[in-house]
């Protein structure tokens, strides 16, 4: 069973930067600016200065991208899964009653 479980922003975005196809997703079609931006802002280097920006671009999109993937529709994940060959598409959500990352699959 192929599956993908995204983990992470930086997962997330990557995913979307070999696929780009993605972005015709009504849902997702508002982060295409996004993912291009920490497409090409990803630091090369160890520098922490450049580092600590980075990251805190990180922080401030995550809300964004979990709301886009909160609002995908039955047919925005079937689409998903064909484009990226998957049985299952799979991301951590937090649960509002009790603050744990639960794993969502759809």
């Amino acid at each position: 069973m192929s599956q993908l479980v995204l983990t992470n922003l930086m997962q997330f975005v990557d995913v979307v930067r070999q696929n780009p196809v993605l972005l015709n997703i009504p849902a997702l079609s508002g982060l295409r600016d996004l993912v291009t931006k920490l497409s090409e802002q990803k630091p090369n280097c160890n520098c922490s200065a450049k580092s600590n920006a980075f990251f805190g671009r990180l922080q401030s999109a995550k809300p964004v991208v979990d709301i886009a993937i909160k609002n995908l529709t039955t047919a925005d994940m079937a689409q998903i899964k064909s484009i990226l060959n998957l049985e299952k598409f799979c991301y951590y959500d937090r649960n509002p009653d009790n603050g744990r990352m639960e794993l969502k699959c759809l």
